[in-house]
């Protein structure tokens, strides 16, 4: 008798696990782990750290999905893990589209409204890879019901990123 492995997903930044629900996870014991609100000040690191108390299998297989995916990476550094999958995601700051690192560097992301961010727009659309109508208000659902506190947290984390190590799988 073999014991199934667990496996702990990470959605990404603006998609909750509803991102999920046309995958097939063929009967593994799945557990989402959900965003929660980051302390004043606190760093991927440390909300890593934080996330990777909520993890209690030995060894887990983890799956991160974009920024998700960045966070995974920091509780992998952490953590004995059997697997690290990132599915559209970075694994180091080399890897960070140079679009968003000038955004970055320019600081744009502070002077937008984090209101912005919680309605479709094209822009979103692209960002996201939408194609179907189905997505589409799958995304508008999922922005709508996004914290923009943890939006704007989550864009200056992602384009201040330090990460140089390369996941070990």
């Amino acid at each position: 008798m073999s014991i199934m492995k667990k496996v702990y997903v990470i959605s990404g930044l603006g998609v909750d696990k509803r991102v999920f629900n046309n995958i097939d996870f063929n009967g593994l014991d799945v557990e989402y782990l959900e965003w929660f609100t980051p302390h004043r000040g606190e760093s991927i690191e440390q909300y890593a750290a934080r996330m990777a108390q909520m993890i209690h299998t030995d060894n887990p297989i983890i799956i991160g999905l974009s920024f998700g995916g960045m966070v995974a990476i920091e509780i992998t550094k952490l953590i004995a893990y059997d697997k690290l999958i990132l599915l559209a995601s970075a694994k180091t700051r080399y890897e960070i589209p140079a679009l968003y690192k000038l955004f970055g560097r320019l600081k744009l992301y502070k002077i937008i409204p984090p209101s912005l961010f919680k309605y479709y727009n094209p822009v979103l659309g692209w960002l996201f890879g939408i194609h179907t109508p189905e997505d589409k208000r799958l995304l508008k659902e999922i922005l709508r019901d996004t914290d923009s506190l943890f939006m704007t947290w989550a864009i200056n984390e992602i384009v201040t990123w330090n990460n140089s190590q390369e996941p070990i799988n």
